[in-house]
Formats: structure tokens, C-alpha cells, sequence
């Protein structure tokens, strides 16, 4: 049976456990999926345990995807250059970091018909999630820019201010802001983007108040899912396929639980 868990903070709401379990009924693959929900001074402990065979993986979310590098031995290529990992496993006795972020929000713009052709892309936020975001846009051929409340210097990074003066078609919501529970909360003035594309991370709740007021919106559970089932086939050691109705079930699961 495969032990594995999702390490963060405050992530009871998380929906990992009852996706990873309908992989399990699906695929005919026994597993244990757990919450862990830590102080990152305990993250070490966990390490361990993987080391020593009590877990087989770990996913990686708030607020630990960056600072759970320290504990890898070795990164993909995907989580070296986004800079974040959130999914962990052993090979050949050495703890690899890998990021399947990347791998689900591709896919949920493929899903969805998103198209990024000529669209000038921000992205709100800063952190795993948002790296990974402009990692897969970048690679589109795409020029995002991050917004943060601390810009900084860098050419990738806009102040909110400046932000809601730039002629922005395509906004990608990659911070906590406005999730389960302070669902009254917005990241930015939601009449902002009555006219614009909103690809929400956040997927609890379905509709965000932003999402409510945008043109045109999708929420974060088809990159949930795909990215789920990226670190799935990584633990299984298996090369599997998700066919649309059992996408679906899943889907509709997530959506009724």
C-alpha cells in the first residue's frame, strides 16, 4: 500500500485526500492518503520518515514549497527553474523534488480553450503557485508579470497600482486571498475585471467573489486534479492515463462533496 500525505498549514480544507482515493478505486492501486498539517520545523521529521519507508511521497502546498528545497537532495527540472516544489519521493535512496504544478495548470489551459495568443498575462501573487504559472506561460511564449505589494526592482514584478493602470487582458489569481474560509475577501477591486479573464487558483470556494465578476473565469480544480494525478503516476511508478469519464466522476465528486 502507498503511504503518502500533503504537508502544509491550515489545509483541512483540502479535497487531496478524496481525489487520491478515487485514483486508488479507479487504478486498482491501495493507498493512504493523510493530511499533515505542520509547523515547518517538524518538515524534517517527515523527511525522514520518507527516507526510511514510512511514506512513498508527499505533496508540498502552502506555505512550504519553497522552503521544502532545502530538504531535497535533488530538483526535476521543472521545480529548479520555477523554484518550487510540491511534489517529493525517493530514487536510488536520494529525496527528489519535482513540481507538477507546472504539468496541471498546462493542462487546465488546454482544457479550458484558454488562449493566451497576444494577451498581455498577469499573474497576482508571488509565491509556488504563481512560479509555476509564469514557468508555463513563459514556455507559451508568453510575457506575464507578477503583481506583488512588494515589487521590488525586478522587471517581472508591478505594484498593484500600476497594475490597475495597465491594459490587462488575462488575470491569474495565485494568491490565498478570497479561499475557504474568508470567502468575502478579494485580492484586488472586484469591478476590475468585469471585462476581463479571470484563471482563479483557488478552488474552495467553486466561484470566488472575484470569479463572480469577471467576463469570463474558471476556478482551480481541473489544475487540482491534473496536478494530483501527475504526482500519482510518480508514486505508482506507473505510466497511466485519465480518460474523460473518469476525469469527470472525479470532477463531479469534488464538486457535490
Amino acid at each position: 500500500m502507498l503511504k503518502l500525505g500533503l504537508i502544509g498549514y491550515q489545509i483541512g480544507y483540502s479535497k487531496s485526500p478524496v481525489i487520491h482515493q478515487k485514483f486508488s478505486e479507479i487504478f486498482h492501486i491501495p493507498l493512504e492518503y493523510t493530511l499533515i498539517d505542520i509547523k515547518d520545523t517538524t518538515i524534517n521529521e517527515y523527511i525522514k520518515a520518507l527516507k526510511q519507508g514510512f511514506y512513498h511521497g508527499f505533496n508540498i502546498t502552502t506555505p512550504y514549497k519553497e522552503t521544502v528545497i532545502e530538504y531535497c537532495d535533488l530538483l526535476t527540472d521543472a521545480a529548479r527553474q520555477v523554484g518550487a516544489v510540491n511534489t517529493i519521493y525517493m530514487q536510488e535512496g536520494l529525496v527528489v523534488g519535482d513540481n507538477t504544478d507546472v504539468e496541471g495548470f498546462s493542462l487546465m489551459l488546454q482544457k479550458n480553450h484558454i488562449d493566451l495568443k497576444n494577451k498581455k498575462v498577469h499573474i497576482l501573487g508571488s509565491g509556488g503557485a504563481a512560479k509555476a504559472c509564469y514557468y508555463v506561460l513563459k514556455k507559451m511564449g508568453s510575457y506575464p508579470l507578477y503583481v506583488s505589494r512588494s515589487p521590488g526592482v525586478s522587471s517581472k514584478t508591478i505594484s498593484y497600482d500600476a497594475f490597475y493602470q495597465d491594459q490587462v487582458e488575462i488575470i491569474i489569481q495565485a494568491t490565498p486571498v478570497g479561499s475557504y474560509p474568508r470567502t468575502e475577501l478579494s485580492p484586488i477591486v472586484t469591478d476590475f475585471v468585469t471585462d476581463k479573464i479571470v484563471i482563479e487558483l483557488i478552488y474552495n470556494p467553486a466561484q470566488t467573489k472575484l470569479l463572480k465578476m469577471a467576463n469570463k473565469g474558471i476556478n482551480g480544480l481541473d489544475m487540482l486534479i491534473y496536478q494530483a494525478f501527475a504526482s500519482f503516476k510518480i508514486w505508482a511508478h506507473l505510466s497511466l492515463s485519465l480518460n474523460d469519464t473518469d476525469y469527470q466522476k472525479i470532477k463531479e465528486v469534488l464538486i457535490h462533496e
